[in-house]
């Protein structure tokens, strides 16, 4: 098997666990905030992503500028998160992601212009697909659109707006610091502003009076995304930057299978021809590859 294609397949692995990880938010903050949830979330976050770094040694000569250009984006997309996570208490989880799948679309010409990546005809038609595909996995009824509530938009679009500023260096910061060095710095930063947030509001004390279920949740959470974040980082020096956008923009199919087999969702004859229109681009993008 070709080194391409492994590396894309272990890709795919990252964006179901991003996307698993996603997905189960909606139960720890029943009774967590936002805030108290990454907290908790990142403190295993970082423990498990500073294990990774001790023993992978990765070794990458970095001045402090980059760390602190790293601390810096990962403070960035800190509020990415944090803004996805309080969104996802208001809307549900399919249409917060037609506000997210737009920083793709940026970031798809950003791979091309600021990291001199080729442009593919190819790989363009499969990320319209790709983005097609995920508007139409984010329709609803029209009933369930009549619920959206103003606040709950203005979330998700933040978080649309700060993943998109971060994430267009992630790349960057991976080639200078390493997969796991930085995934350590990003954890860490996240770790650190939601701490202080706690500390802030004075709820710092309080932040493991939660029931057994809502910590096992945010430890799984945890888990997957500290293995979606060194796969990730890892994708950015193995994959071309838009290559994953076409994966990670079809990665709205696995919330939406999450929510009818366990919130009990139902999907409207969109959603399936958009999950249909997904699986082909990405089937697509393989062969190419």
């Amino acid at each position: 098997m070709k080194p391409e294609v492994i590396a894309l397949t272990s890709v795919v692995i990252v964006h179901f666990a991003f996307a698993i990880a996603d997905s189960l938010w909606k139960v720890p903050l029943r009774e967590v905030s936002a805030e108290k949830g990454i907290f908790i979330r990142n403190l295993w976050t970082t423990a498990f992503l500073g294990i990774v770094a001790w023993v992978m040694q990765e070794n990458y000569h970095f001045s402090w500028q980059d760390v602190i250009f790293s601390v810096l984006i990962s403070f960035i997309s800190y509020w990415g998160l944090y803004f996805f996570v309080k969104s996802q208490q208001y809307l549900p989880l399919s249409l917060i992601g037609r506000f997210l799948v737009l920083k793709s679309v940026f970031h798809f010409w950003w791979s091309i212009i600021y990291y001199k990546e080729p442009f593919v005809w190819q790989k363009a038609i499969l990320f319209g697909i790709s983005f097609f595909a995920s508007l139409l996995i984010a329709l609803k009824a029209s009933s369930e659109r009549a619920k959206l509530q103003r606040q709950g938009i203005l979330f998700a679009v933040l978080a649309s707006i700060f993943w998109t500023i971060s994430y267009a260096f992630f790349k960057e910061a991976t080639e200078k610091l390493g997969p796991s060095q930085f995934g350590f710095v990003l954890e860490l930063t996240i770790l650190c502003v939601s701490g202080f947030q706690l500390f802030w509001q004075r709820k710092l004390t309080q932040v493991f009076a939660l029931s057994g279920k809502s910590f096992l949740f945010l430890l799984l959470i945890a888990f997957l995304g500290a293995l979606g974040v060194y796969f990730s980082n890892l994708s950015y020096l193995l994959v071309p930057l838009s290559s994953l956008l076409i994966i990670r923009v079809t990665g709205d199919t696995i919330p939406l299978a999450i929510g009818l087999f366990i919130y009990k969702e139902k999907l409207t004859q969109w959603q399936y021809i958009g999950i249909i229109l997904s699986l082909i681009a990405n089937w697509g993008l393989m062969v190419l590859e």
